[in-house]
C-alpha cells in the first residue's frame, strides 16, 4: 500500500493521507488481509512463532533447517465450486502479492480486485530450491512449472487431518474442513495520497 515503514513518515500518511478501500480474506471466521496459507509456509510460520528472537536471518536459518526434513502433503481443494486434488509443497491464498520481505508468491495479486490468487506449490527436486528462492524475491515466481495459480472468490481446502495454517504469517490451527472466502472492498485504510 505504499506506506512507509519508518515510523514518523507512516504517521504522516495518517494526516495527509487519503482512505482506500481493500479487500480482505476470511479463514473459517478468522480474518487475514495480505495471505493465508498452509504446507511449508504454516510449518515454518509456527516453528518461527516459538523463537524468542526475531528479524529476517533468524526467519531465513528456520526456513532452512525445516525445508530438509518437510514432505508435501495431499489436499482436496475447492475453487468456486471447481475440485481439484494436488499433492502440494504449499497452498497459498493471496489478497495481496508478497508474504513480507518483498518475497512475492503471487505476483500478479492486487488487495482491491475482487479476486483472491490461490497459489499451489507442487513438489519440486531440492536442487532447484535455490532457482525458485531466486525466483521468489524477483516477482518470477509465476513463471515456475511448478507453481499454479487460480483465481477465484471462495477457496474449501480439505485433509484427512486437522490443517495448520498461517493468517498473515500467524500460526492457527484448523478443523479438516477450511473455507475462505474473499469480502471485496471491505476494509478502510489510509494511504499515501500518490497512491
Amino acid at each position: 500500500l505504499g506506506i512507509p515503514l519508518r515510523t514518523e513518515q507512516a504517521l504522516t500518511v495518517l494526516t495527509s493521507g487519503k482512505v482506500r478501500k481493500i479487500d480482505a480474506g476470511r479463514a473459517n471466521q478468522k480474518f487475514f488481509f495480505c495471505t493465508c496459507g498452509t504446507g511449508f509456509d504454516a510449518r515454518v510460520g509456527r516453528v518461527f512463532d516459538k523463537l524468542n528472537g526475531r528479524g529476517f536471518l533468524n526467519y531465513a536459518r528456520t526456513v532452512i533447517r525445516e525445508f530438509v526434513n518437510y514432505k508435501p502433503k495431499k489436499y482436496k481443494i475447492r475453487i468456486d465450486g471447481e475440485k481439484v486434488k494436488r499433492k502440494a509443497f504449499l497452498i497459498t491464498i493471496a489478497n495481496a502479492g508478497q508474504y513480507g520481505n518483498n518475497a512475492y508468491i503471487a505476483p500478479g495479486a492486487r488487495i482491491d480486485d475482487g479476486l483472491l490468487d490461490i497459489c499451489i506449490f507442487r513438489p519440486f527436486p531440492r536442487f532447484k530450491s535455490i532457482v525458485l528462492g531466486f525466483r521468489l524475491f524477483s516477482r518470477t515466481i509465476d513463471k515456475s512449472k511448478y507453481l499454479e495459480i487460480h483465481q477465484g472468490k471462495q477457496v474449501i481446502i480439505q485433509r484427512d487431518k486437522k490443517i495448520r495454517m498461517h493468517l498473515d504469517g500467524e500460526p492457527v490451527k484448523m478443523k479438516n474442513h477450511v473455507e475462505i472466502t474473499l469480502l471485496p472492498q471491505s476494509l478502510r485504510v489510509i494511504v499515501p495520497a500518490s497512491k
